[in-house]
């Protein structure tokens, strides 16, 4: 049971938020990590709650330990062990089981991980109910993709959980928004990436291979993006709010914008706990490139541990440095769409990177796009034509033209914009409904 099936989406929410709404107000956050380890099972069975429910009660007993303690070095080792064992398991399931790494296993695991760290530099607290801070790193929409959250932001949100029309209806229409987007537009793009990149090497175009390389960040974006937006929805539903993960990443200027608005949550996570104890920009050229390498790789390694993926991350680290330090000053006085079209170059250049099954392969693609190959193949235009609405779809979303629309007919006609936000909804339901069937 995932979170766009129809068992999910006609059954186990349904039922969820009668439970939920109909407890009283104390035993919500109960409830709902009841509900949370629900799923989790009808997902990932007995073997994978145990495992989670196993790391966040030891992070939280170490918590507590930690807090108890006034011994510096104790503290320290109390730390460590909190970080090497969820950090080994991330790594142990990446590397010795890629093909069965449950659900949200990076998502809870950093969560939980976060949340001794914030007991360590004094930023959270620990009490002897555990149900919260466990809700905390458990809450099931936000596992296949996150956001990562932060005690200090999120549990306090639990001891008031009250839920009113507004939030439902504003978190119903999040949670068919993401669901679309993750399943007619992400869904689509796989399918029409994973078309393109069976057309043979020597058979490919330039067009086939730019083409492939824009649906598979499509696909990449609109599956994250929707899978947190679905998140954001729900929680809303559920009478609080999470952060936001996504923020129009493809309108970025930069390479280290881009950093700041795709899968921001897991960057700040990454910045606030590894680059900057090592010393973030300071300490003079070499330190800097070291860090800002490390803080690439460590971004990468979220999506997996493929060579490929850690490519990845490297080649997009090197335009940081070069956006930094290297790139004259004037460079910022550049007129803003050129730098737009510069990031954008970028970014869909080094999904070349992700494309290939090995780094042979996507060496293979760069040598066809270097050397030059045959501008256009017909079964790339004909799998451009097929798809066309649903690019236009993403582009249009990509660049939040949709929500900019939205918000400007709110402001001049409120009264059918309401009416024209539950039809919306209801053919959101509805498309998505059929495409699932």
């Amino acid at each position: 049971m995932g979170l766009c099936s129809l068992s999910f989406l006609y059954l186990f929410l349904p039922l969820s938020l009668l439970v939920y709404w109909a407890c009283p107000l104390g035993l919500r956050p109960k409830a709902l990590l009841f509900l949370s380890f629900v799923f989790y099972y009808g997902t990932e069975g007995w073997m994978g709650l145990g495992l989670m429910v196993f790391v966040l009660l030891s992070d939280w007993m170490l918590a507590g330990r930690l807090l108890g303690s006034r011994n510096a070095k104790l503290r320290q080792a109390f730390v460590a062990c909190a970080v090497v064992k969820n950090i080994g398991i991330f790594l142990g399931y990446h590397i010795f089981a890629p093909s069965h790494i449950p659900l949200g296993l990076g998502v809870y695991c950093l969560t939980s991980l976060g949340y001794v760290l914030d007991c360590y530099h004094g930023f959270a607290i620990w009490g002897k109910d555990p149900s919260r801070v466990l809700l905390m790193s458990a809450f099931f929409p936000k596992l296949p993709a996150g956001p990562i959250v932060y005690y200090g932001r999120m549990v306090p949100q639990f001891f008031s959980l009250r839920v009113t029309l507004n939030n439902i209806g504003e978190g119903g229409s999040l949670f068919l928004l993401g669901l679309f987007k993750k399943v007619i537009l992400g869904d689509s793009m796989a399918v029409l990436f994973q078309s393109l990149h069976e057309i043979p090497k020597y058979e490919v175009s330039l067009l086939g291979i730019w083409s492939m390389l824009v649906s598979l960040s499509f696909a990449l974006y609109f599956t994250l993006w929707g899978f947190c937006q679905m998140a954001e929805g729900l929680a809303l539903m559920f009478g609080f709010r999470i952060a936001e993960n996504f923020n129009d990443p493809f309108l970025s200027q930069s390479i280290n914008e881009f950093f700041g608005r795709f899968n921001a949550t897991v960057n700040r996570f990454i910045r606030r706990h590894v680059y900057m104890p090592l010393g973030g920009a300071k300490g003079g050229s070499p330190s800097m490139v070291c860090n800002i390498l490390i803080l690439s790789v460590c971004m990468a390694s979220w999506f997996g541990l493929r060579p490929n993926i850690l490519l990845w991350g490297i080649f997009l680290s090197l335009f940081v440095m070069i956006e930094g330090y290297l790139l004259p000053r004037g460079w910022k006085n550049i007129a803003s769409f050129f730098q737009w079209l510069y990031c954008a170059f970028v970014i869909q250049f080094s999904m070349v990177f992700w494309a290939g099954d090995n780094l042979s392969e996507s060496f293979s693609y760069l040598r066809i796009l270097f050397r030059g190959a045959s501008g256009m193949d017909d079964r790339s235009i004909y799998l451009l034509v097929s798809n066309y609405l649903v690019l236009i779809l993403c582009c249009l979303f990509a660049l939040g033209l949709p929500r900019k629309a939205a918000l400007l007919v709110k402001r001049i006609f409120p009264g059918p914009a309401a009416i024209g936000e539950i039809l919306l909804n209801f053919l959101l339901l509805t498309s998505v409904t059929a495409y699932l069937l």
